[in-house]
């Protein structure tokens, strides 16, 4: 995610100043990208996790922070609106598909990603409970026959 660099800042003429300004200010001239005038805002420290001591994006103060999160959510929330419309256009009913616990956050010390997705876990096992439940195929009495290619 990135935000616009105050131009006025820049300039050294913001009258609003770091707390209250809708556009960042970075500490360090080396953040900026100078091709469209943008910082990379630290998702590490949006989180909270951020611990490098010399962290090269930008630590966005508290009301850009509650702007990133508020985006974020209407991204969450359009998500979740489009898969409960994908689940229901495929017929599957709301009370298989339970709602997606919240994951705890994983502790990346060694760079490693977390491979197992409950979310999806959940929703194959909805998916083979429902093709359990469909009645079993019909397989005509007598002997199979099948020949080598």
């Amino acid at each position: 995610m990135c935000f616009q660099v105050c131009r006025e800042y820049q300039r050294g003429n913001c009258n609003r100043g770091e707390n209250e300004c809708r556009f960042a200010h970075p500490a360090e001239s080396a953040m900026i990208d100078t091709n469209d005038n943008t910082v990379t805002v630290c998702m590490d420290y949006i989180k909270g996790r951020c611990s490098r001591e010399k962290c090269k994006y930008f630590h966005p103060p508290a009301h850009l922070q509650a702007k990133i999160k508020a985006a974020q959510y209407q991204v969450n929330q359009a998500a979740a609106a489009q898969a409960a419309a994908t689940a229901a256009a495929m017929g599957i009913p709301q009370t298989v598909l339970p709602p997606l616990p919240k994951r705890p956050a994983l502790e990346k010390t060694n760079g490693a990603t977390g491979m197992f997705n409950t979310g999806f876990f959940q929703y194959q096992q909805a998916l083979a409970n429902m093709q359990l439940q469909q009645q079993a195929a019909f397989f005509p009495p007598g002997k199979l026959s099948v020949e080598a290619c």
